[in-house]
């Protein structure tokens, strides 16, 4: 080798050992500061070891009376197919998923009114109504470029002083300095309970961050808990759910139910063998160990398994996950990314996999461990 061509080699190789040290240094200090704003890494429970969520499906389990009618209604609802997951091509579009922030005491303190509170109440008395918060001057509702009720405007504010989440249902944006902010409706719960029953930004009552599909985890490859699932129409409401229907599907088929969980009837040999992406065997190997409770309706023709908003990381001065997630993947969105409906879709579906056959409902006993 000549010196030239050393040289150039030489350089070569300082500035690729540069770019990478560079890389590393940036992932590294990226990973630092959401550590240092609470964010959790992969392979994350929240809530309890009992909570529903997180009590793994027992084998050969116990089936509702009526599952195969009820998978047959659930999947004849949204074109026999598990759809895939959404997140927002820009996290301030109409995203439908849940940015959820860690406060601290020194953030802005805001007081809350609920302007579904009535008169008279829609819901009974708001559990937020007067409610005082301190949320970081960064956070930002789901679609937070429009106005609450054109879509969900999903906010959580977790505080870990306390150990207590506050979920927000079509929240305002919050202003700069604190004061008073107006939401739809709202509850708060202990982030070391179950994380059910009380709060009340979805119709189930389960908690905002309980049960999404979250970047790292999908990373991790794991999901270590069950998820939440909306579904076009639901009625009833069962136990984990804190529900009666609010949106009563049409009459005949069986129709799926609040509460409701949903098992993927596979071995973790036969998902490995798929041909399928890994982020596809992460959340099916999901919805094999833990299922997927309903949680929540009016997605058109579509289920729709909660995620994370990618506000939780950009509002930090972070890369949004799931576009790095999405390009890994070879996925650019559905719509030019200037609409407010633009969005990465993960497609669940697999060839070969009758779904009707290996999607089941579980019986309400297995859940309450009584059976």
């Amino acid at each position: 080798m000549g010196r030239n061509n050393w040289t150039q080699c030489w350089f070569t190789a300082c500035f690729i050992g540069l770019a990478t040290l560079c890389v590393a240094q940036a992932a590294g200090s990226e990973a630092h500061l959401a550590k240092r704003h609470g964010l959790p890494g992969g392979d994350y429970q929240p809530f309890a070891a009992d909570s529903p969520f997180n009590v793994l499906i027992p084998a050969n389990p116990q089936l509702d009376p009526n599952s195969s009618q009820i998978i047959s209604t659930l999947l004849g609802m949204t074109n026999d197919s598990l759809g895939a997951l959404r997140t927002a091509a820009e996290p301030k579009n109409i995203d439908y998923t849940i940015p959820f922030y860690y406060s601290l005491p020194t953030d802005p303190l805001f007081t809350i009114q609920c302007f579904y509170d009535g008169p008279p109440p829609k819901w009974g008395n708001c559990p937020l109504q007067n409610a005082q918060i301190h949320i970081p001057s960064y956070a930002l509702p789901e679609n937070s470029g429009g106005a609450p009720l054109k879509s969900d405007h999903h906010l959580g504010i977790v505080d870990p002083q306390t150990n207590t989440e506050y979920d927000l249902w079509a929240s305002a944006k919050p202003k700069p300095g604190g004061g008073v902010l107006r939401i739809g409706w709202g509850g708060t719960g202990p982030t070391t309970g179950l994380g059910i029953n009380v709060f009340g930004a979805t119709a189930s009552g389960f908690a905002l961050t309980i049960g999404i599909v979250r970047a790292a985890d999908i990373n991790a490859g794991i999901i270590p808990h069950a998820l939440q699932m909306a579904i076009p129409c639901a009625a009833n409401g069962v136990y984990p759910a804190a529900v009666e229907s609010d949106l009563q599907c049409p009459s005949g088929p069986i129709p799926p139910y609040y509460g409701m969980r949903m098992q993927l009837d596979m071995t973790d040999a036969e998902i490995q063998a798929l041909n399928a992406p890994a982020y596809v065997k992460t959340l099916y190997t999901a919805l094999a160990h833990y299922g997927a409770f309903v949680s929540d309706t009016g997605t058109g023709d579509s289920i729709g398994f909660q995620t994370e908003s990618g506000l939780t990381y950009t509002q930090l001065g972070l890369a949004d996950p799931w576009v790095a997630l999405a390009r890994a993947n070879g996925l650019t969105p559905n719509l030019p990314e200037p609409d407010p409906y633009a969005a990465y879709y993960f497609p669940l579906d697999v060839t070969g996999v009758d779904l009707y056959q290996r999607l089941r409902v579980l019986a309400l006993c297995v859940t309450a461990g009584t059976c």
